[in-house]
């Protein structure tokens, strides 16, 4: 008989809300190519009125799937308010999957489900932020809580407890190779690469900077940056090793400290790292494929 299935949620997972409107960074509002699953795709060439007519004129279709024709990186759906019209019209029932689901995922790791809200969303990182001391995580059941320590333990590592603390580099050689890492990632776009550059060229004289930077940011905010991509990670592990998931956690935290020395505003350097690493797995994967090298 097979185990089932245990899901974890963040503690913060039940109180997250889109922002809609409210949202600076809308994931309605980037120079994405959004796929429309099957169902939804059917359910949008049937739907009357004007709004169906509208939607079919902006569906594109390749030789895998239907997706959405952005007008210059903005979905063509999003009022003026920065509301969706799908939503208003006909409900969240009529989204897509990924409009549906994101920012939410959710890995596997030995008997669990990991699930969470991704950091490229503003809205996680300030719950991720809001909450003091290390993450605890929650299942369907109210009463039954995890740390990380316990849910390691669960998947069958021991590790030191310090380990799954944060601790600033002040290694300028360390900044180097990572930044020489972080050049081999595909770039989300000329911003990220312009930056990047930048930070290559000025790390030496920046490098003292981070330990300033990092004495003024709350110790939790750290620790739970570190915690929560390595709980993400966690699928990774059994391909990677659990040392190179680790070591990918810390040195983006180191990553993401640089770059508050260069440009400042700690969470949107959480969330600017999250949307350039995170969400292109391919990135993640070649971050992890370095690290795993003997």
């Amino acid at each position: 008989m097979s185990t089932p299935l245990i899901t974890l949620y963040p503690s913060f997972y039940s109180r997250f809300a889109c922002k809609a409107g409210d949202c600076v960074h809308s994931c309605c509002v980037q120079d994405w190519e959004i796929d429309i699953d099957d169902d939804t795709a059917a359910l949008y060439q049937s739907m009357d009125g004007p709004l169906g007519e509208e939607i079919r004129k902006a569906m594109r279709k390749n030789e895998e799937t239907y997706y959405w024709d952005m007008k210059d990186g903005k979905c063509p759906f999003l009022n003026t308010q920065g509301l969706c019209r799908i939503v208003l019209e006909k409900g969240e029932n009529a989204l897509c999957d990924i409009c549906a689901m994101h920012p939410r995922f959710f890995v596997y790791a030995g008997n669990f489900e990991l699930a969470g809200t991704g950091l490229c969303c503003e809205k996680t990182v300030e719950l991720l932020l809001e909450e003091e001391g290390p993450l605890v995580f929650v299942t369907e059941y109210p009463d039954e809580k995890a740390t990380l320590t316990s849910l390691l333990r669960a998947l069958g590592y021991t590790i030191d407890e310090k380990c799954l603390f944060f601790t600033p580099s002040t290694d300028t050689v360390h900044y180097e190779k990572l930044l020489s890492h972080y050049e081999k990632t595909e770039p989300i776009n000329a911003t990220w690469t312009t930056s990047l550059l930048h930070m290559k060229k000025q790390v030496q004289k920046k490098a003292d900077k981070v330990i300033l930077s990092s004495l003024k940011i709350p110790d939790s905010w750290l620790h739970r940056v570190y915690q929560y991509i390595l709980y993400r990670g966690l699928e990774k592990a059994e391909t990677y090793g659990l040392p190179a998931v680790m070591a990918y956690a810390r040195e983006s935290v180191d990553f993401i400290l640089l770059a508050t020395a260069f440009y400042g505003n700690f969470p949107e350097q959480v969330r600017l790292w999250s949307e350039q690493i995170e969400y292109d797995t391919e990135n993640v994967d070649l971050l992890l494929t370095l690290l795993a090298e003997p």
